[in-house]
């Protein structure tokens, strides 16, 4: 008698192996259909030389929802190396600080506003880096965040929790 992997016009029976199922072993990829974006977030506007995790990906997240679509797709989000490129990260497991939203940190009391807007002395701009023609100043974003990172960590160290703990501060301070 045919076993379950003959086919009914042969009778010969397929053997299964590892990597040869049956179709209706799989997932049923019918039953839904759903599109989206591939979208890096240093893509994204933002008020401060470069997309975050802000505001701007939360109105991109609602664009992305009165469109119909249920997918966004982003890049690696490690730091990146050489050429700025999300496929040139320093690290699989890190995150990217360019990511971390300003305005958000201003929200939570870690930055003001004034710190942020501030120029730095080394620049000739008069204010944060900005997106000129389109294109992202990423020695100009890196200086500018470096130089907050610090009076974050300094508020963040005086108003947190005990149960934040130690262990992640004293790492964090070393990136700065």
């Amino acid at each position: 008698p045919p076993g379950p992997c003959s086919t009914p016009s042969s009778g010969r029976v397929r053997r299964e192996t590892p990597t040869r199922r049956r179709i209706s072993d799989r997932t049923d990829m019918s039953s839904t259909r759903s599109s989206g974006v591939l979208l890096h977030p240093t893509s994204l506007p933002g008020r401060f030389g470069i997309g975050d995790l802000g505001p701007g990906a939360i109105d991109f997240l609602d664009f992305l929802e009165a469109a119909g679509q249920r997918l966004w797709q982003v890049l690696p989000l490690g730091p990146t190396g050489y050429g700025d490129s999300p496929y040139q990260c320093f690290s699989a497991f890190a995150g990217n600080p360019l990511l971390v939203s300003l305005d958000r940190l201003i929200e939570e009391g870690l930055l003001t506003e004034a710190e942020v807007t501030r120029p730095l002395e080394s620049a000739a701009a008069d204010g944060p880096p900005s997106i000129a023609g389109g294109t992202v100043d990423y020695p100009a974003v890196i200086a500018h965040r470096r130089t907050l990172w610090p009076r974050v960590l300094d508020r963040f160290d005086a108003t947190a929790p005990p149960s934040a703990g130690t262990q992640s501060r004293s790492s964090c301070r070393v990136i700065a």
